[in-house]
């Protein structure tokens, strides 16, 4: 429960962050956020327990009746597989940069957090590592 608490905390500010990156309008917003770990390959078990815990986290937001700057916000996740390779999570960044996620939660491991992180902050998108603890993550 405290990972899904904490999970939420992080949601809510990229979700207000989206407010900066659409167009107001008076209809309902979507809030498009990315999720990228392994679900496959060794350590997929853990990948998947992450995707598990950021959909639940959407779910309780969005039961709550999220609203940003007056307008009803729906926060969708769109979960992706980098299989812990670093050439595959390069891959999976720049898809997410196409699909205009306003932020992403992931990459799970420093080795592809690392080489991801180039391409989002390229498009000006927040990454948050959930769990990549290499010293350089922090200095990109």
């Amino acid at each position: 429960m405290k990972k899904n608490i904490r999970f939420i905390t992080l949601l809510a500010p990229l979700a207000t962050l989206s407010l900066c990156l659409s167009e107001s309008s008076n209809a309902d917003q979507v809030v498009l956020i990315g999720h990228v770990a392994p679900l496959t390959g060794a350590i997929a078990h853990l990948g998947k327990d992450n995707e598990n815990g950021a959909r639940l986290a959407v779910e309780e937001i969005n039961k709550s009746g999220l609203v940003i700057g007056g307008q009803r916000t729906t926060l969708e996740i769109d979960a992706q597989d980098d299989a812990a390779d670093p050439r595959t999570a390069t891959q999976v960044a720049q898809k997410l940069v196409d699909d205009h996620v306003v932020a992403v939660v992931g990459h799970l491991n420093s080795g592809t957090s690392i080489p991801a992180s180039k391409i989002y902050n390229d498009a000006g998108i927040p990454e948050i590592s959930p769990a990549s603890t290499n010293l350089t993550v922090s200095q990109i």
